[in-house]
């Protein structure tokens, strides 16, 4: 009996052999050496949800008509074909098939139609059914076992034995049952989409559904219709919590998930069950994500997150994976030619990065001639609603500033971060960098580890901070505001969170090209409670008093705290769990509100001209620059009493920003020998923007 209840009878090999001999037929002639009709290419899907039964016939993965381009491409000798070929070829007589794949064997035996490679697969199909455990880490590698078996079943079934093929249906029938209706693990990721589990649960059933649905299982339908529900709540959590591209649990889980998702619906596109790429904004959006999270120079990706791979998280062929297929599948638009040009640029092969040679097929089957656009033609600013990922930067030029922010209001998965208002800055390397990056597991997760407020006794609970509130951008500056009071929690995650501030928000200026201005204002819940604020850097810092100076790579950054008390350098060895090679600046503040300037650039680090600037009412700011600052003392960033002035050293041209600003002002401004008195009060010269805004000039 299988573990679904059913008898090993509905197996009989005159069936099965009917049912694959469409799969078959196309590969069953030697490469080049008998008459072949090629299928014709499929018209351009139009997206939808249909769920018609996948075409019997059709090889898993191989779009239809795809395999007539594969086989055209094998007969020029294409560099794809040739590092596939020499890569099964060179691990055809391994025991465990090396660094090659079963993938890899199945697309050469369907391009070429030699029976050595599926002889091949036969006997590894046998060692995975002995040896590998879908149980393990509560059935982690589960798609991982299914995949090689699904692929044996349906490309080299006619080529099997009756009763080889019969293991591998029933296995892939009873590992797939255990899995949703007697699972003997945690049960970890089984109903929450937003997981990388789960995502990884609903692809490996699609290779097993996909393949028993080849041989008339009849537990192929119940497997597909698992499928069908997932893919649904995936579409819909992406729409909802990531838009814009992104993923909840970070970078290096983003990018495992997504490299599954569209796997998933590659398969199932390619099966002519339906065209889910075309049917959610959140594929092309992924595509523009792509872009943004790279920093300057096309190398290292921002670090949010957990980083368990690697924690300085680099741009590899896990991200070639998803953006290869997205290409692939979307119809022609700006995001699918920016995605061909990361193909072409930024990830070209299986090899940049680290090697992933198990996926060559892929550059085989997906590789497509469509239209490419630069980095270049993307604006320079971005906002990923889902997750509040903010990326600004002065240019797409591998010597360009570039600030990243993390402004997330729910977090909620077991790999996201506390780290909301937290953000790094780049230029000709990190200069303020997440110490995750520069820690041996990458699982720092606590705000301390960040570029944000620490408060000792936070602990990782589920939280939702408000996040992002004001976000706006103009050629002269970028401003954002953020909420991250709910961050800050203690408790068991088994009752309600006690809250430990009463007040975390930060606002943040980006003046462009250079200079960033923090404003942060911190009170705690209790006011024993001890807090920081912190700053990571690469390299230890030099202090001056309350100026800071470091260098990394071929730039470096100045820091002027304004607002605080003198800050002091420490190594974050001490980080939890296991420290980082980082290195912080932190400080403390009488009042609850810290003030900083920070100026980037390459070489050395740079002069920084700031002073911090008083009001004789509820604001206070900075002069940097050409620039003048100014932001509300008052809690959440209220708007000030009007009938408030301040003096600062006259700057002809020099451009004043008031933020947390509400209603129309009148607007006063007087040079008195070398300086400039303003006086904001009750008036009509100016109305504040949506978002508290008010500008004007010396």
């Amino acid at each position: 009996m299988s573990s679904s209840g059913r008898t090993a009878e509905w197996w009989r090999p005159e069936r099965a052999r009917c049912a694959l001999l469409g799969i078959l037929a196309a590969g069953l002639c030697g490469h080049g050496s008998c008459n072949r009709v090629a299928p014709a290419e499929p018209a351009p899907a139009a997206g939808g949800t249909s769920w018609a039964p996948g075409k019997i016939g059709q090889p898993l993965m191989i779009p239809a008509g795809r395999l007539a381009a594969m086989r055209a491409a094998a007969d020029a000798g294409a560099p794809e074909w040739r590092a596939l070929k020499g890569n099964v070829d060179a691990n055809l007589a391994r025991g465990d098939l090396g660094d090659s794949s079963a993938m890899n064997l199945a697309v050469v035996h369907l391009v070429t139609g030699d029976g050595r490679y599926c002889d091949r697969l036969a006997p590894e199909a046998r060692r995975i059914m002995t040896s590998a455990n879908p149980r393990f880490d509560s059935y982690l590698g589960y798609a991982g076992v299914m995949e090689p078996l699904a692929i044996t079943l349906t490309h080299c079934g006619s080529s099997l034995d009756a009763t080889l093929r019969r293991e591998i249906a029933d296995y892939l029938d009873r590992t797939t049952d255990e899995l949703w209706f007697h699972n003997q693990g945690s049960g970890w990721g089984l109903d929450d989409p937003g997981n990388n589990y789960h995502v990884s649960f609903l692809l490996g059933t699609a290779w097993a559904g996909l393949a028993l649905q080849a041989v008339d299982h009849p537990s192929a339908p119940k497997y597909l219709d698992i499928v069908k529900r997932g893919v649904g709540r995936e579409l819909a959590y992406v729409a909802e919590r990531c838009a814009g591209g992104g993923w909840i649990e970070g970078t290096n889980y983003g990018q495992r998930s997504k490299a599954r998702l569209a796997d998933l619906l590659s398969l199932l596109a390619a099966a002519g069950m339906t065209d889910a790429f075309r049917a959610s904004d959140y594929f092309p959006a992924a595509l523009r994500y792509a872009h943004y999270q790279l920093q300057p120079g096309n190398v290292y990706l921002y670090p949010a997150g957990d980083m368990a791979r690697e924690s300085d998280m680099t741009a590899s062929p896990y991200d070639r994976q998803y953006v290869q297929q997205m290409v692939y599948w979307l119809a022609d638009s700006d995001a699918r030619a920016v995605g061909q040009w990361y193909l072409e640029h930024v990830v070209p092969d299986y090899w940049t990065g680290f090697k992933l040679p198990q996926a060559l097929w892929r550059d085989l089957v997906y590789k497509v001639d469509v239209r490419s656009a630069p980095q270049s033609t993307l604006p320079l600013v971005y906002l990923a609603k889902g997750d509040g990922f903010v990326s600004v930067r002065s240019g797409w030029g591998p010597h360009a500033t570039a600030l990243m922010v993390s402004a997330a209001s729910r977090l909620d998965q077991s790999h996201d971060h506390l780290d909301t208002g937290s953000f790094t800055l780049w230029r000709d390397g990190w200069q303020v960098v997440d110490a995750v990056t520069y820690s041996r597991s990458g699982l720092l997760q606590l705000p301390g580890a960040h570029n944000l407020i620490d408060v000792p006794s936070t602990r990782k609970l589920r939280v939702a901070p408000k996040g992002l509130l004001r976000f706006v951008d103009d050629p002269r500056a970028t401003y954002l505001q953020v909420d991250g009071t709910g961050l800050y929690a203690s408790g068991d995650p088994r009752r309600p969170a006690n809250l430990l501030l009463s007040e975390f928000t930060r606002e943040m200026v980006y003046l462009k090209p250079d200079t960033v201005v923090i404003y942060d204002r911190v009170q705690p819940a209790r006011p024993e409670t001890p807090f920081t604020w912190r700053l990571h850097f690469p390299e230890r810092p030099e202090a001056s008093g309350a100026t800071l100076r470091a260098a990394h790579g071929r730039g470096g950054v100045t820091v002027a705290l304004l607002v605080g008390e003198p800050p002091e350098v420490l190594p974050d060895v001490d980080l939890a769990p296991d420290g980082s090679r980082a290195w912080r600046v932190q400080a403390t503040s009488r009042t609850g509100r810290f003030l900083a300037a920070l100026r980037v650039a390459s070489g050395a680090p740079p002069p920084l001209a700031a002073s911090a600037v008083a009001s004789t009412g509820d604001m206070e700011g900075v002069a940097v620059g050409g620039d003048v600052v100014l932001f509300s003392k008052l809690p959440f960033g209220r708007a000030p009493a009007l009938a408030f002035g301040y003096t600062v050293p006259t700057v002809p041209g020099r451009v004043h920003t008031l933020v947390d600003m509400s209603g129309s002002v009148g607007i006063a401004v007087r040079h008195q020998g070398r300086n400039t008195e303003v006086t904001i009060a009750p008036g009509s010269d100016q109305s504040a923007s949506s978002d508290g805004v008010v500008r004007f000039t010396e």
